[in-house]
């Protein structure tokens, strides 16, 4: 990943994902934190997807959670809720983000969904979050 001035163009800093692995990015950050997933074969369950807080301003890798992500993205609430799905198990989660961006987030719950969370591109509509999974059922968080 690299991140660019949007101004000039130049490159800011950049984060290399595992070698053998598949990256995805995403647009959800905090203000201090942006999230980027890693998945390796997509053909073989679990994929060995983990989630991982980058510091906004360096893309300093802060933290990881594995088992979330993959090609599903996250999303941040302003209260420091991050709810992510997972192609790597059938359950939707909530973790609280830690003060520092450094703290690695809380588990606060997860909830089975029936099914994985391929290429979920989780929705926010004023403060409800609507995520999609292979099981047919779009739910919904507020």
């Amino acid at each position: 990943m690299i991140a660019l001035d949007a101004h000039t163009g130049d490159m800011l800093w950049e984060w290399t994902g595992r070698p053998g692995r598949i990256c995805n990015v995403t647009a959800a950050s905090d203000g201090r934190i942006v999230f980027a997933s890693v998945f390796g074969n997509a053909y073989e369950w679990p994929f060995g997807v983990r989630l991982f807080g980058l510091d906004l301003e360096t893309g300093r890798e802060l933290w990881g959670i594995p088992n979330v992500g993959g090609l599903t993205a996250p999303i941040v609430t302003r209260d420091g809720f991050l709810f992510s799905g997972s192609m790597g198990s059938p359950f939707l989660y909530d973790f609280q983000l830690g003060d520092a961006p450094e703290a690695a987030p809380r588990d606060v719950w997860r909830a089975r969904t029936g099914g994985l969370m391929y290429e979920s591109l989780p929705a926010v509509s004023g403060n409800m979050g609507f995520f999609l999974s292979n099981d047919g059922w779009l739910r919904a968080i507020y």
